[in-house]
C-alpha cells in the first residue's frame, strides 16, 4: 500500500471537474469570483493536510524518515544515534616552587579558558582523564584532557587554557602548550545513521564482518573499523591464518580498548580469534616555505608560521582511514590563513609506524679495537646499547681481520617506530663499549639510525594510503622567510706549537668566509671546509669536527655532510679552535626514585651522562665550565629526584691522564686558550 501525496493544483481541477458534473448551473470560476474563492481555501486546506499526512507516512520508513523521526525508526533496532565526540588534548601543570613533595592531580580535576564574551561558549571547561603524577623533583606534568561538553564548538588556541577554578594544592600555574582539537567524529547524520541501520539488520545474524563493523561504529570515540581475513591461495593452506582475524580501529586508545573487545566477543563467531589492533599510522614530516604579506612584522611572522602549522596538523587529522593527503586541499587550508599570500615549496617525508620489520630504524655503525693482533669476529644479533639506553642488533657477522682497527656494520633498532629511532651522531651521542673474544670494541654512528623514508614534493600533489592506514602528523616546519642553520666548527690543531693568536685568526676567518658563500639550502661536506682550511700550510695537520642543529630539531648533529634544506641557511655559530684536549673528572650520584629498577638506573646514568657532555661541549672558547650547571644538567633528567655532587672533587687531566692543577675555583673550572674541555668516559664517575 502506498500514499499518493496531491498538490494545490490537483486538488482544485478534481473539485471543479467533479462540481461541473455534478452541478452544472455553476459556472462561474473566474478569479475572484465566490464560487472559486471557496474552492480554493477548500484545496489549499486540504494541500496541507496531505503534507502532513506525507510526512507522517514518510516519517515512517528508514529511506526517507528525518531527524528526530529517524531517530525513533532506528530505534526498533536499539541504535541510537551517535553524537558527537569530544574536544582532548594536553595541558601542563607546573609545581609551586615552594614545595618539593610528590604531587598527585586527581583525574576530572577541572580546567577553563577565561571568559570571553565574543566566543561561543564564552567559557570553555576541560576535565582531566588520567591521574597526573608529579615527583618531588620535577617541575612539571602533561596531563590529557576532555571537554566537558561535546562538539566542534569546545576547540581553543594554545595557552588559553590558565584557569583551574578549583585549585590543586602545590600547583601554581596550568597551560595548554598546543591547541585543544576535535580528532573525533561530529554528529552522526541522516543518512549516516540509515546506513548503520541497514547494516544492523544485515549483521543480525552476527558471525560476519558486517556485525563486528556495524557493533565497533557504534561505541564513542570510534571513527572507522576495518576488518581483514587471511584467506589461503588456492592450493596453499598454509599460507593463510585461518582462524584469526585482524580488525583495525581509527579511534583505538588503551582507554576504549577494553570496551571494543567486549563488544567484539558479543558478535564474533564462535571458534574465531579477533586481534584488535589501531589504524596502521602514517607519520608524515613536512617542511613548507609560504609567500606572506611583506608588510607582516617580524614577531608577527613567528604567530603565523605556527598557525600555519596548526592548520596543517588539523587538516591531517581529520583525514580518515585510507584517505588520502591532496595537496590542493593543503594549499587551500593553507591560504584560509590570513596574511598567507602562497606556498612557494613545500617537502614532505612519512615514515610507517607499526609492529613490522619495515618500521624498525636502520643505519650503520663503526666498530673499533684496540687490540688489533688477531682477527675477530662480531656475531650477527650482538647488542649495542647507547648511554641513553637505546639498543640496536647487528644485522650480520662483522670480520675484523687481522690488523684492522676498524669495521662498519649495519644495525637495526629492537624497538619498532620512533622509539628506536637514533638522530643524534658522532660525538653528540656516547655508546656503551662491549667484548667480543675478550677483546674491548668501541662503538661510533657517523649518520642517523633512522626509519626508512618516502619523500614527496609539489609535483606528486598526494600522498596516497592504504586501505587499513591513516596519515598522522610527526613534525610540520612552517618557514615565512630563511631560517639560520646553526654549525659548530671543532678544529684540533695536531701540533699545539702551530696554536697562535695569528693562526686562529686565519682559521677563523677562513670558516666564516666559507659559511657566507653558501647559498641558502647548500648542503656541504667536512672535506669541502677541510680543503678550505689546508691551504693554511701554518697550521699543519689538523681534525675538524661540524655539530649542525637544524631547523625546529632539537638533536644535535654531528656530521660528516651538513644536509640544509630550502628554508635554511648555514652559519658559524661557534668556531673553536683548540689544540689541548682536557677532561673533566669527578664523581655525581643520582637519586632515584625507590622503585627504579636496574633499567632504569642504567638509562637515568647515561641520559644524564649525555645531558653533561652537552652542556659542556656548547661551552665557547676559554669560557670557564661552570660546575653549577653540569649538576642542574643532570638535574634534568626524567625521574632524578635529586643531585649530590661535590664540585671540589672535580679536576682536570690531560690527553696522557696527568693532572692539571689550580683549575677548580668558586664552582668553576678554567679554561686557557687553545684548550677544550670534555667530560672523561671513565675518570668522571656517575652512579644511581
Amino acid at each position: 500500500m502506498s500514499f499518493d501525496k496531491k498538490n494545490f493544483t490537483d486538488i482544485y481541477q478534481s473539485m471543479v471537474a467533479d462540481t461541473r458534473h455534478r452541478i452544472p448551473a455553476l459556472t462561474d470560476f473566474e478569479e475572484g469570483s465566490v464560487v472559486r474563492s471557496l474552492f480554493e481555501s477548500f484545496a489549499y486546506e486540504l494541500a496541507l493536510l496531505y503534507e502532513q499526512l506525507d510526512l507522517v507516512y514518510r516519517a515512517g520508513f528508514i529511506d526517507t524518515a528525518e531527524g528526530p523521526h529517524l531517530d525513533r525508526v532506528v530505534a526498533v533496532l536499539g541504535i541510537k544515534r551517535n553524537e558527537p565526540d569530544f574536544a582532548t588534548g594536553v595541558v601542563t601543570f607546573e609545581r609551586d616552587k615552594g614545595l618539593n613533595e610528590e604531587l598527585i592531580i586527581p583525574i576530572g580535576t577541572l580546567v577553563t579558558t577565561e571568559e570571553d564574551e565574543t566566543k561561543e561558549p564564552p567559557k570553555k571547561a576541560y576535565l582531566t582523564i588520567e591521574e597526573g603524577r608529579l615527583p618531588a623533583g620535577q617541575t612539571s606534568v602533561e596531563v590529557r584532557i576532555q571537554a566537558e561538553e561535546r562538539g566542534k564548538q569546545m576547540v581553543t588556541e594554545a595557552e588559553t587554557v590558565i584557569v583551574m577554578p578549583r585549585p590543586v594544592p602545590g600547583i601554581k600555574a596550568i597551560v595548554n602548550k598546543k591547541p585543544i582539537r576535535f580528532l573525533g567524529r561530529d554528529r552522526e547524520t541522516d543518512e549516516e545513521l540509515r546506513q548503520r541501520a541497514k547494516q544492523a539488520l544485515l549483521a543480525s545474524g552476527r558471525a560476519s564482518v558486517t556485525s563486528i563493523e556495524n557493533a565497533l561504529l557504534g561505541l564513542p570515540g570510534v571513527r572507522e573499523v576495518r576488518v581483514k581475513e587471511d584467506f589461503p591461495e588456492e592450493g596453499q593452506a598454509e599460507s593463510g591464518k585461518l582462524g584469526i582475524i585482524e580488525v583495525y580501529v581509527d579511534g583505538l586508545t588503551n582507554q576504549n580498548a577494553p570496551l571494543l573487545r567486549e563488544r567484539i566477543d558479543q558478535v564474533r563467531a564462535a571458534g574465531v580469534y579477533v586481534v584488535l589492533k589501531p589504524a596502521i599510522a602514517i607519520h608524515l614530516e613536512a617542511v613548507l616555505q609560504i609567500e606572506v604579506d611583506q608588510r607582516i612584522r617580524a614577531e608577527e611572522r613567528l604567530k603565523l608560521e605556527e598557525d600555519v602549522a596548526q592548520a596543517v596538523e588539523g587538516l591531517i587529522e581529520g583525514l580518515d582511514m585510507g584517505e588520502a593527503l591532496l595537496f590542493s586541499q593543503l594549499t587551500s587550508e593553507v591560504l584560509k590563513v590570513n596574511g598567507v599570500k602562497d606556498i612557494p615549496n613545500l617537502q614532505i617525508t612519512t615514515f610507517r609506524e607499526d609492529d613490522s620489520e619495515a618500521s624498525l630504524a636502520r643505519g650503520s655503525v663503526t666498530l673499533t679495537r684496540t687490540n688489533k693482533q688477531r682477527a675477530i669476529t662480531v656475531p650477527a644479533n650482538t647488542p649495542l646499547r647507547t648511554n641513553l639506553g637505546q639498543e640496536f642488533l647487528t644485522v650480520a657477522e662483522a670480520q675484523f681481520q687481522e690488523k684492522q682497527d676498524t669495521v662498519q656494520v649495519e644495525v637495526k633498532a629492537t624497538r619498532a617506530g620512533r622509539a628506536g629511532e637514533l638522530v643524534r651522531t658522532g660525538e653528540a651521542i656516547g655508546w656503551e663499549t662491549f667484548k667480543t673474544a675478550d677483546v674491548d670494541i668501541s662503538v661510533r654512528n657517523d649518520q642517523p639510525i633512522r626509519i626508512a623514508r618516502t619523500a614527496y614534493g609539489l609535483p606528486d600533489r598526494r600522498i596516497d594510503v592504504q586501505i587499513l592506514e591513516r596519515l598522522t602528523p610527526e613534525t610540520i616546519r612552517v618557514a615565512s622567510e630563511q631560517k639560520p642553520l646553526p654549525v659548530w666548527a671543532q678544529i684540533k690543531l695536531n701540533d699545539p706549537a702551530n696554536a697562535t693568536a695569528a693562526a686562529r685568526q686565519k682559521i677563523e676567518q677562513a670558516v666564516q668566509e666559507f659559511f657566507n658563500a653558501l647559498k641558502p639550502g647548500e648542503s656541504f661536506t667536512k672535506a669541502d671546509l677541510e680543503t678550505r682550511l689546508k691551504k693554511f700550510k701554518s697550521i699543519g695537520d689538523f681534525s675538524l669536527r661540524l655539530v649542525a642543529f637544524p631547523f625546529q630539531n632539537e638533536a644535535a648533529q654531528d656530521v660528516y655532510e651538513v644536509r640544509v634544506s630550502f628554508i635554511e641557511k648555514p652559519e658559524a655559530k661557534i668556531i673553536f679552535v683548540y689544540a689541548n684536549r682536557l677532561e673533566l673528572t669527578g664523581q655525581l650520584r643520582l637519586v632515584l626514585p625507590l622503585t627504579a629498577g636496574d633499567q632504569e638506573k642504567r638509562e637515568a646514568v647515561g641520559a644524564a651522562r649525555q645531558a653533561i657532555r652537552d652542556y659542556i661541549d656548547s661551552v665557547a672558547p676559554e669560557e670557564d665550565i661552570d660546575l653549577e650547571k653540569v649538576q642542574a644538567a643532570a638535574a634534568q633528567v626524567e625521574k632524578v629526584l635529586r643531585v649530590e655532587f661535590t664540585p671540589e672533587d672535580c679536576s682536570l687531566i690531560d690527553a696522557d691522564g696527568n693532572p692539571v692543577d689550580n683549575r677548580v675555583k668558586d664552582r668553576a673550572v678554567g679554561v686557557a686558550a687553545f684548550e677544550k674541555v670534555f667530560l672523561s668516559e671513565t675518570k668522571f664517575i656517575i652512579e644511581a
